[in-house]
């Protein structure tokens, strides 16, 4: 649904609306990141432990008080920062989406490994909030709308997962302790930051090429970002089963939990291999098919970005490692790392070879992170590659042949 959506208004505001939508919503995501990302990764890894009481309570008083915070702190530097009227009123409005976020429990319902509520709730999300721009964007005059049926569909989402906690646990209370809060606090920080600095560094591109270049320039690199989102959908299926798994896991067997991630390295082999190869030759007629003839300059980008596709998928395993053996400072040293590496490559490459050096930074810069975070990782677990890897890797190539070909 997602995918359909991103097609649709690519096509119907044009590549500076679309560029300028695209800023809009990195800059809430960054503001979503901030009132509830170190909050969310505690939730699911605590709930996967075991972990009752007044936790769930806690989270949630915490979570209302954060996004209050970020949206009121949202606001005021939107005013001040932002220029382009497009960007600024699509931030404001969006910015709302923080309140139904605050009382989502999708995070709980991970933990316990109930997927099929997660599932369910991120798809009338998706569905609902596609249907909506189909009825109400006609054109670029209608851009507003876009964040407009975001907040619709995140409060029906949000509203969806909070009945289907309160028909299995009771409705949810808002409580404050002073002691568990404050350990809340510290421990969501100390996974947080790690988190938030992975966000900062995967988004910085479409900001980064808004400021130095232009919002057309940002719609044309962000039509390959989401063909590589759509295929990152993968690793967000990845990282909603791996997570709960690996922390469940790891209090049970090392041993066994080093089998899993063995295995989960081999099946991202088996899946992404293919892709990248098939993917960089048909770049050309995916471009074409889902964005249309005012989109080709952003062939190039989505080819060298089919890497960063591919090492963000390693990256996930080792990270999920270091967050399920409770290693989150040694992960957030190497996420500062990280982030000090994309903003230093992405600035320097996008201002010398404008969008297309900006793709190749990016790449760069996540093979850098993954290399340091594998060198961590095997301190705790070593996870190896499969014996099979050249043999999936040659089944790859033929399958690319074969596709040359035709």
């Amino acid at each position: 649904f997602g995918f359909l959506a991103v097609a649709y208004l690519a096509r119907t505001i044009g590549t500076s609306g679309f560029g300028a939508m695209n800023i809009a919503f990195t800059v809430f995501s960054y503001a979503l990141m901030l009132s509830s990302g170190g909050l969310y990764t505690l939730g699911v890894r605590e709930i996967a432990r075991g972990t009752n009481g007044n936790f769930v309570s806690n989270i949630l008083t915490l979570r209302i008080v954060f996004s209050l915070i970020v949206l009121s702190l949202l606001w005021l530097f939107s005013f001040i920062l932002i220029k382009n009227q497009s960007v600024l009123f699509l931030t404001i409005i969006l910015a709302i989406s923080l309140i139904p976020h605050a009382f989502l429990f999708d995070w709980f319902f991970q933990g316990k490994e109930n997927l099929k509520v997660v599932g369910i709730g991120r798809a009338l999300n998706a569905g609902l909030y596609c249907l909506l721009l189909i009825i109400f964007v006609k054109s670029k005059q209608d851009i507003l709308w876009i964040a407009g049926t975001a907040i619709i569909s995140d409060l029906i989402y949000s509203a969806y997962i909070l009945f289907s906690y309160t028909k299995r646990y009771g409705f949810p209370r808002m409580t404050f302790d002073l002691t568990s809060t404050r350990m809340i606090i510290k421990q969501a920080f100390s996974l947080g930051s790690g988190s938030i600095l992975a966000h900062f560094s995967t988004n910085l591109p479409i900001i980064v090429i808004g400021i130095i270049l232009s919002t057309s320039d940002a719609g044309i690199y962000s039509a390959a970002n989401k063909l590589i989102f759509f295929l990152l959908m993968i690793d967000r299926i990845l990282g909603t089963l791996l997570l709960p798994a690996a922390a469940r896991l790891q209090t049970a067997s090392i041993e066994i939990l080093r089998n899993r991630l063995n295995e989960t390295i081999t099946w991202i082999l088996i899946f992404a291999l293919p892709l990248i190869i098939g993917g960089a030759l048909l770049a050309n007629d995916l471009i074409l098919m889902v964005f249309q003839k005012d989109y080709t300059d952003a062939v190039p980008i989505f080819r060298v970005l089919l890497l960063f596709f591919f090492f963000t998928l390693l990256h996930t395993v080792y990270t999920t490692t270091l967050i399920a053996v409770k290693q989150e400072r040694i992960y957030n040293r190497l996420m500062i790392l990280s982030t000090f590496v994309y903003f230093i490559l992405t600035l320097l490459f996008t201002w010398q070879f404008g969008i297309l050096g900006t793709s190749i930074a990016v790449v760069l810069a996540e093979l850098i992170t993954l290399i340091f975070m594998r060198s961590q990782t095997r301190r705790f677990i070593r996870i190896h590659l499969p014996k099979t890897t050249l043999n999936i890797l040659a089944s790859a190539i033929i399958m690319g042949i074969i596709v040359f070909i035709l």
